[in-house]
């Protein structure tokens, strides 16, 4: 304990051996500090470097300490602790002053003066210490510094100040508490350094550090951040840590310590916010620096007030034009005073950090706002001016006000008043600075962001940021930049702010190549030198040309359609929708025979298929992709179209390079005239790729022929059950459909290299012999054989034209009458299996790819064959195995009672039986225990039903009939295990063992006669079980044998001397010694015999102990006092470990209980525990089940143990089994010596080795029944017993970290929900509701505050008087509608309103509302907030366009339920059809069209929702009373609000001719449909049928084909449901869901026939069910109880399964959306699937029978291993059963790992030999061998096994050695305990029993009854004929009592020539009854054996209350009256 403390606690240290009682000293510190002595110096600084020494006292004057504080101040790497003098006089005290002590202490020590004089000193020293990091703080620092540079005169230092640049954002994402320990480590670090360089660190304040270092030539300060930065590499904390490091060398040591440290701060300064630059040291160039920014800063406030900044402006041009375009404003300083000009990079960042920068801008916008002013009044346009925003500036409060105020002052439009932000300004506070962005465009400013380029830009910026212009830094051109990248980023960022709606400007400007090339690549706005230096406003305006509204002319004259400006702007609608919506489209310029592309979009581009750059495609001549004809005739319709106003369209075919690698590409086009000059036109086209349309129509013909003939092949395969019918079937087909003379299949044989002919089918008058089975070898068709190899197809058309590669083949073609062929390879994963072909076809040589198809069906069918006939295989061999076992085996299909019918036999139960099987079947038939001999029958009944319920394994000795040798005692062991459908089996495996019984009967009788004083005990749950007992102590303690052998010896001592027995066996077992002991030991006339006994511990072969005694008789005295001194002994010993153990506990759980911070209190505690057990290290793991790995979470080591911890970070669960299977079991785990870990457990063991773990001890960690984790200690040296100890602080510990987990979970929780409440990216507002009405506000997050443009305070003062308060007055009464409906109706609600912004005015917010009830029936509202300004003024936008279109334009909204209804319509289409708007805004706009062409706009417009892009047609309008007006309609549907879609339709005029003309084309579109819709038919079927017929697994292929037919009818759900006739219910067997579709086949399981009547008539009528609506499904009465419309079904298609005759089920689809008409194909497809569900039961029934095999081999009651035998004498493990593995405490593959290649690994040595003897006299006479061996098992020890072995030999002649393994633990216990209640002679209970059962079953007896037997004459038999005669008349008289005694009659050996027998609950005219029986038994056996014996008999009876001990007296006196009367009788 002394040495723990030493560890843990603070320290003073004591250097005086005389003076100081250290006793006294610790009562006086009250244990806050610990007391040590140190005799000598080098002593004391070997304990300063532990480190919890505080305080030292020392005595000056003593000889042996006197260099000690010169040692301890010279070596800097010890603590610095205060120093105490002991002094006796004045002369000692001034010496120990001059040498630099803290406190004096006078000589004789008065220890409570001296207690309190070293408190106050060491609390008043801690103050120079900061709290955190346990560094020197600023005061301490200072003063310890400057000594230590007075004291070093020759020695230079250097003085370091750092901190970290990004801080706050550490303590922002991951909380204070990780920035705390990332500042402790940080100081770690940092005095790990200062250590290495003779140096001291302190904390100065936050994240301020700094260092005094010894400066030399290895001081390398980036060492320090690169050790900071990997430390935390491994870390959480993801941000990169920089520094910032100013140093100052200390040259000057007359300084100043202030002015060092603020030297190395400027240093520090000059370098903040640098990312790549971590180090400064102060020179002379920042000492001037430093004073030019003082001197800045001094004058700043002077000379914005005598205005000395100035205005410069730089314009900006439009380069393509040379026309100026606007101006940047930059700030100049004149100083007056130097009479120079300041430029703005030398004063802007100074003002940037000291927040001047703020004054100096508004300064700066005034003055911009004053000129644009001036020239307003003077009647100009002015250029836009920009100004720049700074950071800061957008970060101040009233920023916003300031700005818009000038504004306002001035009357300055806001888009004259330009705002550029710097890029960086969104690094920091993103999300606030994005916020003044939006708020400033709203107000209508122009925001630019600036200097994009100019250092790390991030793409983001461009993506979050909401700005109009961007302004591009040319350093990206900068240098010489070889490879082009500069300038292709550039490319980038201009086209993706095109892409964005972004103006891009160009500035630094300075040579004409730059300005050309940013004008190719699209940017004109530059700023820069090549076009003016920055200039004061007066020049300015001399060199500006104001803005001329007029001047803007087009090139083009617009036709009709388009506006210019808009079109060529990337911001405009017209941009938009060219780019996005109008599919593939370009626009050319004609000209003198060419058709140059001037623009086209991406999807252009995609509908060429070609992978050509856009930017290539532009600038080229259209006409060059396409033929001379085609070219003529597209100018030719151009002409034609100018002249009629018409438009261009056909098809026409492009050459180009396409990604398909052809160079042909076929597009239909339209095309419109939008512009034209005297020398040019430009149209408009749209393009649409028709390549697949044309290429399908070549070969539909070709492929609808295949698809039928592969479709009819399916059909007929999937009919066939065999595998020869169905590939014959094939054959015949494939025959058929080449015309061919023969069909085959021939499969390889690679490892013999030939072919075999398994198949083959001829014409029918072709007379060819059957060759089925002919073989040709490889070497016949070498060809051939490579051709296939090499997966090629081979097609001869004429064999004698072969060239001489092919002699060999030819020859045998040509032998074989073979002129033509075609053969495919057969492959299957790659891998050559045969080849399929046909002979002499005569057509369709060139389908060969058809052909392949059908060798797919081949591969599969070959392969269902193989795995059928492995099956088939399997069971074989299970079967052949059961047979193979060593014993007999039996399966009875069980009752509850115990009773059963057997199911299977063995061959071998039917051999040890010595019956046939159909003997057995008929004995056993309806009874399995017919050949039970009687006597057992109720025994083994008993083991049956208790097998039944107990899942574990039973064994009984039994006697069963042989039919040659009579009844035979076998060894059964029973395991019951239960069926699928809970149906219970009895599994039985018997073996013979009469020879053992005769066996152990002999071994009884050898230990009778032996001479030795020896007793025998086992040793079992503090019972001591007599196995043997000499006739010596029978004879000292005078007691009969059947009075020693009881159930537990320890009865037999005296009471108080037991529990000291109990221990000396304990202690003898643990230290492994011999036992000594001093008792007394009952004698036979009651009084007890002191005995000196010493006994030798023994474990036995099944893991029990044995105990060897000798007996010494002593006296009484001898015995008291070798007790006493036992007894002080161990009261001494015990009080100690009493105290250490609560002392310990105690300390454990006041850690865990008092410390505050978990991890703290564990790891004291884990401290506490390592000291305890004297280990060298102790730790705690934590269990992550998902990544199934343990994480050393905690740990505490020795001094000078190596720590394990970041090793152990992630310890797979599969390398600790050894433990986690224990602590599952809620067990400890205590390894006492690592090297004696199993041989199976290597791997565990290394990694203890490697660690250096000799011993270990484990408890687990559990909470809520569920492992967490566990503890442990490596190497304990000391009170390894209190393992307990160790499990109870488990708990502890386990408390301790779910408390830790949920503080931390509950920290987090609470800082989440904050911050999303806040970071909700619109508002949110939650009001309380009360019953009258009144709504209280509770909380509103600052997004609304945002929105509003208000304040939290005036929000919630705003709402307190009214919530509609701010709501537009015209949007309440729809608002309240609103609330009152979520009052009403529990869900969302939502609405748009007008609120009020405090200075916007109203803003559009589209608001959400949800009413919820708490617990107590308060209700709250929860209001959710959108600015809905933009995408109101957006729709506005669009709803203008349409207005100003040429053409009509209608948006129409469609319901849910299919009403049109029409929202808006411009005035163009109101013109057209000749009405008003009110008008054409009907209810439902349908009417309006003509009624013939109402379904083809309904159909158009469900298309263009449906496929999401533009669809058109042609129809008819009504014309106010003027008819129908044609139109062309151009329809897209744009978005989705609420429940209804908006679509934008445009109308233009056309001609009735070229309406009638479009509908005629639709119709062929129609028609071309039909026959692509057929041809897609055919492939659903001949898909389906491949599914089915290719699919390994049944159950896979019919999911596959099921969401195939999903796919195909476009439904929500494919299901089957199967019908069971016998339940009368039918069941969703397979179930196949879209995406978003809830499964229903788990509620389907059992439909009742009933709930299904209709569609049940309707299927057995052989009539399937169609319907396509809601209407349908009710008119037809399928759906009474409302079952499919709850499944949100509105349409389903419903079709029967018929197997022959049978319906066995009915398939279907949920809601198809197409092909629904097509109903017959899942007829068709029923029927396949009626074939596969019949495969998959006829395989299911396969396998189950595999199945049944194996687990029989499996719930065998005993472990089976069957072993392949090798003539080296190996044996391998073949087939290892469930039970084996169980047995053997391992897994399966541990199993199979531990015996490898020789099963006779985990047998004990010393029966290795006997097994391998053994071994060769079962393959000599192959008989059956039974052998006890001792086998390992998983934990290291060794089992007794009883094995059954025999060798088989299967038809390869290999020899295999089955071996039937039973655990004889059990069985032997029970014998043991048989032996103890039985008499060993008669086989009766003996009197053992008879105590047991008198305090158990007799108490409770309701009446009993008991004969007294004695055996007439006993005693003259034994003297005249001998005790061997004496024996035959006990067994007589036992047998005649075995035969009357049952479940409720028990016989015993009460003593010599005496029994009993005891009549529980019976009446008393019974016993009589018994007695005649008895002697009717007597006589029958006494014939039986030609011998006589009588016995006299008495007789008592008595209900309850009864004692025993008086019915015995009077049932004794009874019979001896009987004997009595006997007697008289004889004489």
């Amino acid at each position: 304990m002394n040495n723990a403390k030493e560890e843990s606690q603070a320290t003073i240290l004591i250097l005086d051996n005389a003076d100081i009682d250290c006793e006294l000293l610790r009562v006086g510190f009250k244990g806050d500090y610990y007391i040590q002595q140190a005799e000598n110096s080098v002593k004391a600084l070997q304990m300063m470097c532990v480190g919890t020494i505080v305080a030292v006292l020392f005595d000056p004057a003593a000889p042996q300490y006197k260099d000690f504080l010169q040692q301890l101040r010279s070596d800097n790497q010890l603590p610095q602790v205060p120093i105490f003098a002991l002094v006796a006089d004045d002369d000692e005290q001034l010496r120990a002053l001059d040498m630099g002590v803290i406190g004096i202490i006078k000589k004789p020590v008065k220890p409570q003066i001296l207690c309190a004089q070293v408190r106050n000193v060491l609390e008043n020293h801690w103050y120079r210490i900061d709290s955190l990091t346990g560094l020197y703080n600023n005061e301490a620092f200072c003063h310890e510094a400057l000594r230590r540079i007075t004291e070093c005169p020759d020695g230079t230092y250097m003085l370091v100040c750092f901190d970290v640049d990004n801080f706050k954002a550490i303590n922002t994402q991951y909380g204070r508490k990780i920035g705390d320990q990332v500042l402790k480590q940080i100081g770690k670090i940092a005095k790990d350094f200062s250590d290495i360089h003779h140096g001291m660190t302190c904390r100065i304040s936050a994240d301020n550090f700094a260092m005094l270092l010894f400066n030399n030539d290895s001081l390398d300060l980036m060492e320090f951040v690169t050790s900071v930065r990997e430390e935390f590499s491994a870390q959480r904390i993801h941000i990169r840590l920089q520094f910032s490091i100013g140093c100052y060398v200390i040259n000057d040591k007359h300084l100043s310590f202030n002015d060092m440290i603020s030297n190395a701060f400027l240093a520090k300064g000059t370098i903040k916010g640098r990312y790549n630059v971590s180090v400064a040291t102060y020179n002379q160039e920042i000492k001037e620096q430093f004073m030019e920014e003082q001197r800045i800063i001094s004058r700043m406030d002077y000379a914005l007030a005598e205005g000395q900044f100035e205005v410069w402006l730089q314009p900006q041009y439009n380069h393509e034009n040379g026309m100026m375009t606007g101006a940047e404003a930059l700030a100049r300083w004149r100083d007056t005073e130097r009479n120079i000009l300041i430029l703005p990079n030398v004063f802007i960042p100074i003002f940037e950090r000291n927040g001047f920068i703020y004054e100096l801008d508004k300064y700066i916008w005034e003055q911009v706002c004053i000129f644009l002013r001036r020239w307003l009044d003077k009647g100009k346009e002015p250029l836009p001016v920009s100004v720049n925003i700074s950071r800061i500036d957008m970060l101040q409060n009233d920023f916003f006000e300031k700005i818009t105020e000038l504004t306002e002052k001035y009357n300055i439009p806001t888009d004259l008043l330009q705002l550029e932000i710097t890029e960086s300004a969104f690094s920091f506070d993103t999300v606030r600075i994005i916020e003044m962005v939006k708020k400033l465009r709203s107000y209508g400013f122009v925001v630019e962001i600036d200097d994009f380029g100019s250092g790390y830009s991030s793409f983001n910026v461009l993506k979050d940021v909401p700005a109009d212009v961007l302004k591009l830094d040319m350093r990206f051109l900068s240098g010489e930049d070889r490879t082009g990248r500069g300038g292709n980023i550039i490319e980038s960022i201009v086209r993706m702010a095109k892409w964005l709606g972004m103006r891009v400007i160009a500035e630094g400007v300075e040579t004409k190549e730059q300005a050309d090339f940013l004008q190719s690549i699209g940017c004109l706005l530059v700023q820069g030198y090549l076009y003016n230096r920055p200039m004061q406003v007066e020049a300015f305006e001399k060199l500006a040309s104001f803005r001329d509204k007029n001047q803007d002319e087009g090139m083009f004259e617009m036709i009709n359609a388009l506006d210019n400006n808009a079109f060529w702007s990337p911001e405009s609608m017209e941009s938009l929708i060219f780019n996005s919506y109008v599919g593939g489209a370009c626009v050319a310029e004609f000209k003198e025979g060419t058709c140059e592309i001037i623009r086209a979009n991406e999807k252009y581009r995609e509908e060429l298929r070609t992978e050509i750059p856009l930017a290539e495609i532009l600038r080229t001549d259209l006409f060059t992709f396409m033929s001379e004809d085609d070219a003529g005739r597209i100018q030719e319709e151009l002409l034609h179209a100018e002249e009629s106003g018409g438009e261009l369209k056909g098809e026409v075919a492009f050459h180009i390079h396409n990604i398909r690698g052809s160079d042909e590409e076929w597009l239909r086009y339209y095309g419109r005239v939008i512009a034209k000059s005297q020398t040019c036109h430009v149209v408009y086209f749209l393009f649409e790729n028709i390549t697949e349309q044309k290429l399908a129509e070549k070969k539909v013909a070709e492929t609808t022929k295949q698809l039928q003939t592969l479709n009819e092949i399916s059909k007929s395969i999937l009919s066939k059950s065999e595998t020869k019918d169905a590939i014959e079937s094939l054959l015949q087909r494939q025959m058929a459909y080449f015309d061919a003379n023969q069909a085959y299949v021939i499969e390889f044989d690679e490892e013999n290299q030939v072919g075999t002919i398994s198949y083959q089918i001829c014409t029918e008058y072709l007379k060819v012999p059957e060759e089925v089975g002919t073989q040709f070898p490889y070497t016949e068709m070498p060809c051939w054989i490579n051709q296939l190899h090499n997966n090629r197809h081979i097609v001869i058309k004429n064999v004698n034209a072969l060239d001489d590669r092919w002699s060999v083949d030819k020859k045998l073609l040509l032998g074989r009458e073979v002129t033509s062929l075609i053969s495919i390879p057969l492959m299957r994963n790659g891998i050559l299996i045969g080849m399929l072909g046909v002979i002499q076809p005569r057509q369709a040589f060139s389908h060969v790819e058809y052909l392949a198809a059908l060798g797919d069906y081949v591969v599969i069918l070959l392969e269902r064959r193989d795995l059928l006939n492995k099956i088939e295989g399997d069971n074989v061999s299970m079967q052949q195995l059961m047979n193979d076992t060593p014993g007999g085996f039996a399966r009875m299909k069980a009752s509850s009672d115990g009773s059963g019918i057997p199911v299977f036999v063995n061959d071998t139960f039917c051999e040890i039986m010595g019956l046939t099987r159909d003997e057995m079947l008929k004995i056993y038939a309806q009874d399995a225990y017919a050949g039970v001999h009687p006597d057992d029958r109720s025994t083994l009944k008993e083991t049956v039903k208790k097998a039944l319920q107990e899942e574990t394994v039973f064994s009984a000795r039994v006697r069963f009939f042989n039919k040659k040798k009579g009844y035979l005692y076998y060894q059964a062991f029973y395991r019951v295990t239960k069926d699928s459908c809970g149906n219970l089996y009895v599994n039985g495996y018997y073996a013979e063992i009469t020879k053992e019984i005769e066996l152990e009967e002999r071994r009884k009788e050898l230990l009778d006669n032996l001479p030795c004083g020896a007793a025998v005990f086992e040793i079992k749950n503090d019972r001591l079980i007599a196995k043997h007992i000499n006739q010596s102590y029978m004879k000292q303690v005078g007691r009969s044998e059947t009075e020693i052998y009881t159930d537990n010896a320890i009865m037999a001592i005296y009471p108080e001397d037991r529990e000291r027995l109990l221990k000396a066996l304990d202690d003898a077992i643990m230290k492994q010694t011999d036992m000594t002991c001093d008792f007394r030991v009952l004698c036979g006339d009651g009084s007890y015999l002191p005995m000196h006994v010493v006994g030798k511990l023994e474990q036995s072969e099944d893991g029990s102990m044995s105990a060897y005694v000798t007996y010494i008789p002593i006296s009484e005295e001898t015995m008291s006092v070798n007790v006493a001194l036992e007894h002080w002994r161990n009261a001494e010993k015990l009080a100690q470990e009493v105290n250490e153990q609560l002392m310990f506990l105690n300390d454990i759980s006041r850690y865990l209980l008092i410390v505050e911070d978990p991890d703290a209190a564990i790891q004291r505690s884990l401290q506490k525990v390592m000291e305890h057990f004297d280990s060298e290290r102790a730790y705690l793991f934590e269990l992550d089940d998902e990544r199934e790995v343990s994480v050393n979470t905690y740990e505490i080591c020795a001094p000078g143990i190596v720590s394990q911890k970041e090793n152990l970070q992630a310890v797979p669960y599969k390398s600790q089994n050894y433990a986690l299977e224990e602590f599952r079991s809620g067990k400890k785990k205590y390894i006492e010596d690592v090297d004696k870990m199993p041989e199976y457990r290597a791997h565990e063991k290394q990694v203890f080795i490697q660690q250096d773990i000799h011993n270990v001890f484990l408890v687990p960690l559990r909470s809520d029944g569920m492992l967490i984790g566990y503890a442990g200690v490596d190497n304990p040296r000391k009170n390894t017993r209190h393992s307990d100890q160790l499990v109870a602080i488990g708990d502890y510990l386990a408390s301790m970290l779910i408390r830790r987990n949920h503080v931390q979970r509950m920290k987090d929780d609470n800082e989440l929900l904050q911050r999303l409440m806040n970071d909700t990216p619109g508002g949110f507002v939650r009001t309380r509701i009360y019953p009258d009405g009144l709504t209280v506000p509770l909380f509103v997050n600052d997004g609304f505050c945002q929105m509003t443009g208000m304040s939290r305070e005036e929000v919630m003062e705003l709402y307190s008087k009214d919530t509609l308060e701010g709501v537009h007055p015209d949007d309440i009464p729809e608002l309240l509608q609103t609330i009152e409906r979520a009052l009403k109706e529990d869900f969302i609600v939502s609405t748009r309103i007008r609120f009020l912004h405090k200075k916007k005015g109203y803003i559009h917010l589209q608001v959400f509302y949800r009413i919820v009830t708490d617990v107590d029936g308060t209700k709250y509202s929860n209001g959710y907030y959108a600015d809905m300004t933009e995408i109101t003024l957006l729709e506005e936008r669009r709803k203008e366009l349409l207005d100003n279109l040429p053409c009509g334009a209608v948006i129409f909204e469609v319901t849910a339920d299919g009403i049109l209804k029409a929202t808006h319509v411009n005035k163009r289409y109101a013109e057209l059809v000749n009405r008003s708007g009110d008008e054409l805004h009907t209810q439902d706009a349908i009417q309006t069209f003509y009624p013939k062409d109402r379904s083809r706009i309904m159909d158009t417009i469900n298309e263009a929702i449906k496929l999401g892009r533009e669809t058109e047609c042609d129809i008819r309008v009504s014309k106010n009373g003027d008819g129908y007006i044609a139109f062309h309609l151009v329809l897209r549907a744009i978005s989705k609000e609420n429940q209804n879609t908006v679509v934008y339709v445009t109308y233009m005029p056309i001609t009735e001719e070229k309406r009638s003309l479009s509908v005629a084309l639709a119709d062929q579109h129609k028609a071309e449909k039909l026959a692509q819709d057929a041809n897609e038919q055919l492939r659903f079927l001949n898909d389906s049928s491949r599914y089915l017929l290719m699919g390994d697994n049944p159950e896979e292929a019919i999911l596959q084909t099921l969401y195939k037919t999903m796919e195909y009818f476009d439904g929500d759900r494919a299901y089957i449901f199967e019908l069971d006739d016998e339940q009368q219910m039918s069941h969703n067997t397979y179930e196949c869901c879209a995406p978003g579709i809830v499964p229903e086949k788990d509620n389907l399981r059992n439909v009742p026939y009933s709930l299904q009547e209709y569609a049940l008539h309707t299927f057995y009528n052989k009539e399937s069910i169609c319907l396509e609506n809601i209407a349908e499904i009710h008119q037809s009465g399928i759906d009474a109880n409302h079952v499919i419309t709850d499944q949100g079904i509105h349409s389903l298609i419903l079709v029967p399964i018929w197997m022959g005759e049978k319906l066995i089920g009915f398939m279907g689809v949920d809601n198809p959306d197409r092909n629904i008409s097509h109903v017959d194909h899942l007829i068709a497809l029923s029927d396949y699937m009626a074939s596969m569900i019949l495969r998959r039961n006829n395989e299911a029934q396969i396998l189950a029978d595999n199945r049944i095999m194996r687990d029989m081999m499996n719930d065998m009651p005993g472990g089976f291993v069957q072993m392949k035998l090798y003539t080296d004498g190996r044996a391998e493990p073949v087939f290892i059963n469930k039970e084996f593995c169980h047995m053997s405490s391992m897994s399966y593959e541990q199993c199979v790992e531990f015996y490898g290649n020789n099963a006779y690994t985990g047998i004990h040595p010393d029966d290795q030999e006997m097994v391998r003897s053994a071994m060769e006299a079962l393959i000599a006479n192959r008989d059956t061998r039974t052998l006890r061996i001792r086998l390992a098992n998983g934990n290291g020890a060794y089992v007794l096994m009883q094995v059954f072995f025999r060798v088989t030999e299967d038809s390869a002649g290999n020899l295999y050695l089955n071996g039937y393994y039973t655990d004889m633990t059990e069985q032997i216990t029970q014998e043991e305990r048989n032996m103890a209640e039985h008499d060993e002679l008669t086989g009766l209970f003996n009197r053992t029993k008879l105590v047991h059962m008198r305090s158990g079953e007799y108490k409770i007896l309701t009446s009993c009854g008991v004969l007294f037997f004695d055996v007439n004459h006993l005693k003259i038999v034994n003297d005249t004929q001998g005790h061997d005669k004496g024996d035959v008349l006990l067994r007589l008289v036992a047998d005649g009592i075995h035969s009357i005694t049952g479940q409720r009659i028990h016989g015993y050996r009460y003593g010599g020539d005496e029994f009993l027998v005891i009549v529980c609950n019976g009446s008393e005219d019974e016993l009589p009854k018994l007695v005649e029986l008895w002697r009717s038994r007597m006589l029958l056996l006494a014939k039986d054996r030609n011998v006589m014996a009588t016995a006299a008999v008495g007789m008592a009876w008595s209900e309850a209350p009864f004692s025993l001990d008086d019915l015995l007296q009077k049932a004794d006196q009874a019979m001896y009256a009987d004997k009595q009367k006997s007697k008289r009788y004889s004489e």
